[in-house]
């Protein structure tokens, strides 16, 4: 195998495909299928010249003691610029500038006080996604929210998922998507709430759209994009309320906000939420602590939400040596779920599960804990660099669950008249901006919002619909 540095002759064009066909770097032709081996120096191999390498015969194993993986040359280049291979500081101050305008709701601090803003981005995606056979009344957007500790790779995620998806879709548009930092980089990247769309389903009637929460635990300094939006001339204009409840240097921390403010709204309006970790980290003492305190800070404040999210649970950075078995989601959920029978002595969590007692749950696993606050558990493993079919092929594992969560979480909304479509969507957003920017604690009434919202007529069908949602809700008539 020739020791010289590899050489691509593809370029990645914007539709994730390459632009020309690259050449087996033994027999050089350029009319076969060839293969990137990374362990062999992102060489590329046609099949023939595969199996004649060395490492490549049969019982060759690379530094996880596997086979060398056959890698689409496409895929590496898509993954890689998507890791941020070979990117500036300069190109990464760029991206921010652009990804301003996908900026959803936030918070700031100025000497005035501390404030909510939120944007039109939800509409605008709709409004995008429009074709001649339905108006924005007719689509139902699924909310799909991803959260994580600072540096877990939430962007990275949500990027490889656009990614994917617009490289089999094909063609030259290019979708907005997260700006992941970079590996040289320690202070915390993702600023506020951004919103994007799923290039598979953005003409449906029902698109899927990607809310990249900012980190939890990043502390109070403001995330890298949060510092380049700012100061960009791009800043997108917003409506600001102010925070009433702010009143102190801790409740007006941009900890306390991203940690209290965001998973009100966003665990009260998904239909799937993904929370990224490490899979490095402990579960019960510390990833199930965050699981169930970002839900339960919100079910708490909220009142008759018709469908609880569902939860996936995307264990990032697996080692890729793990059992093979591990990369099926059932399996790894069955294991990962059943590994934590007893989680009714872990301190962190020994309040919550008093409450629940008292209020009537009796939960022992961690199975059943989840469920108190998520409609279903479904954990999905991403490997570590270096094998790309893998992540690619997990990747795509995760969009299908989140597909068939995002579908579920729709028709049991529709079942209890619940379905909000894009308008309705918005309106129920800008009213539970009002609610909380005003009053943290105080409960968002879903029920009560969708009769101020639409009022019932003053006929005999309007008295009757109204006592129905009495009666389901238990509002007071």
């Amino acid at each position: 195998m020739p020791a010289l540095q590899a050489v691509h002759s593809g370029v990645l064009s914007p539709d994730g495909q390459l632009n020309a066909l690259e050449s087996c770097v033994e027999c050089k032709r350029t009319d076969l299928k060839v293969w990137t081996c990374v362990q062999c120096g992102h060489f590329t191999f046609c099949n023939d010249c595969w199996d004649k390498e060395r490492p490549h015969k049969p019982g060759g194993t690379g530094i996880d003691n596997r086979p060398h993986e056959k890698a689409d040359p496409a895929v590496v280049e898509r993954l890689e610029r998507i890791f941020g291979k070979g990117r500036t500081e300069e190109e990464q101050a760029e991206l921010f500038d652009t990804d301003a305008d996908t900026m959803w709701f936030g918070v700031n601090k100025n000497t005035n006080g501390s404030f909510l803003d939120h944007s039109n981005r939800l509409i605008e995606i709709m409004l995008e996604g429009e074709n001649h056979d339905y108006r924005t009344s007719d689509r139902f957007p699924q909310l799909i929210s991803f959260v994580g500790k600072t540096g877990e790779g939430v962007s990275t995620i949500i990027k490889m998922l656009i990614g994917r998806a617009q490289a089999g879709l094909g063609g030259p548009i290019s979708f907005p998507a997260p700006v992941n930092g970079l590996t040289t980089d320690l202070i915390p990247n993702s600023g506020d709430v951004h919103l994007y769309a799923d290039p598979a389903t953005h003409h449906e009637t029902h698109p899927l759209i990607f809310a990249d929460c900012e980190g939890l635990g990043g502390g109070e300094s403001a995330p890298r994009g949060k510092e380049y939006q700012d100061n960009s001339k791009r800043a997108r204009r917003t409506i600001q309320r102010r925070l009433h409840w702010a009143k102190d240097s801790q409740t007006s921390s941009r900890e306390f906000v991203v940690k209290r403010l965001f998973p009100r709204i966003l665990y009260t309006f998904s239909d799937v939420v993904v929370f990224v970790i490490r899979e490095a980290r402990p579960f019960q003492s510390d990833v199930l602590v965050d699981l169930v305190e970002w839900a339960y800070c919100s079910i708490e404040n909220v009142v008759n939400q018709p469908v609880l999210p569902h939860l996936i649970i995307a264990l990032n950075r697996t080692d890729n040596a793990i059992n093979k078995q591990q990369w099926d989601p059932e399996f790894a959920t069955d294991m990962l779920l059943g590994a934590h029978q007893d989680i009714t002595h872990t301190p962190e969590l020994i309040n919550i599960v008093q409450n629940l007692r008292r209020s009537g749950r009796i939960v022992k696993s961690a199975k059943e804990f989840l469920e108190c606050f998520y409609r279903s558990i479904t954990v999905v493993r991403i490997p570590t660099k270096g094998r790309y079919m893998q992540i690619d092929n997990q990747i795509g594992k995760l969009y299908a669950a989140i597909r068939d969560r995002g579908t579920n979480s729709h028709t049991e909304k529709k079942s209890v008249r619940m379905a909000l479509n894009a308008e309705r969507l918005h309106q129920f957003m800008n009213a539970a901006y009002e609610h909380f920017s005003a009053d943290l604690d105080q409960p968002f009434n879903f029920a009560k919002e969708a009769l101020q919202l639409n009022p019932m007529p003053h006929d005999f069908q309007g008295h009757i619909l109204h006592l129905i949602l009495a009666a389901t809700f238990g509002l007071h008539m």
